[in-house]
């Protein structure tokens, strides 16, 4: 069996680590039974479970225990009213640029949940251990979320063509957390201009007032929340909207 290594400085003392730390584990209430759902093409499986806890073997204790500890704390008083309330709130640049650092990092992690091979590479992982910020050719949005799910991640590998011909591959990721619905694409593309967003193709909806988008920053100030929120059906048209095939998909739901 290989050696494991650390996902993002490489070393070893890797330990087994929740991808949702235990922080919103306890601010979303989760003492009460939640279903689980883990959707794969051709397979799907549930059970029951008092949290929406999920485990991977990806940071050392080293990581885990430094400055993915301090990124936590950093974002905590910027995530928590997020997740539970829809008081409007400011969100300036280094705002925007913390929870998108802090989304890069879960998405991360969250890749080791998985059994393909991770999208983002080792170069990448380590630029957000050292600077916490999300890799190049990187789009990520928020939302407000107001539907049954309390927890949920889904991962979509695509591909698509754009007007020079190049074929380009890509990775969409999407998860909620209470009443925040984030959303993160990448590309990967090693020759001829940067993608932009209007050549990737997008399914119509009302992403202009349901999404701010945090990663590029475009903006000094954003006011959250958006001026419209998601619920169960949006959520599924979100999670599905730069392709038509299902997603790989962790639901949490309230129930027996």
């Amino acid at each position: 069996m290989p050696r494991r290594v650390c996902g993002f400085c490489g070393g070893a003392d890797v330990s087994k680590e929740h991808v949702f730390p235990k922080w919103i584990g306890r601010l979303l209430d989760t003492n009460d039974r939640y279903r689980v759902a883990f959707v794969r093409p051709q397979r799907a499986k549930d059970w029951v479970q008092l949290d929406i806890g999920i485990q991977v073997h990806m940071p050392c204790k080293r990581c885990n225990s430094g400055w993915m500890s301090d990124l936590e704390r950093r974002v905590q008083p910027i995530l928590t009213p997020m997740m539970t309330s829809g008081g409007r709130m400011p969100l300036d640049i280094d705002d925007q640029t913390l929870v998108a650092g802090w989304i890069s990092k879960t998405v991360m992690v969250l890749e080791y949940a998985g059994e393909d091979e991770p999208f983002y590479t080792a170069d990448e992982r380590r630029l957000m251990m050292e600077a916490q910020i999300p890799p190049d050719r990187t789009w990520i949005w928020a939302g407000r979320y107001l539907g049954r799910v309390r927890g949920h991640w889904s991962v979509l590998g695509l591909g698509f063509q754009v007007s020079d011909g190049r074929t380009i591959p890509g990775k969409c990721t999407t998860f909620s957390l209470g009443q925040v619905a984030v959303q993160m694409f990448s590309y990967r593309s090693r020759k001829g201009p940067a993608v932009q967003l209007n050549e990737v193709p997008m399914a119509t909806g009302p992403w202009d007032t349901s999404l701010h988008s945090l990663w590029p920053v475009l903006t000094n100030g954003l006011e959250w929340p958006p001026t419209h929120h998601f619920n169960d059906e949006g959520l599924a048209r979100l999670e599905a909207r730069l392709t038509q095939r299902p997603p790989l998909l962790w639901r949490v739901r309230r129930g027996k």
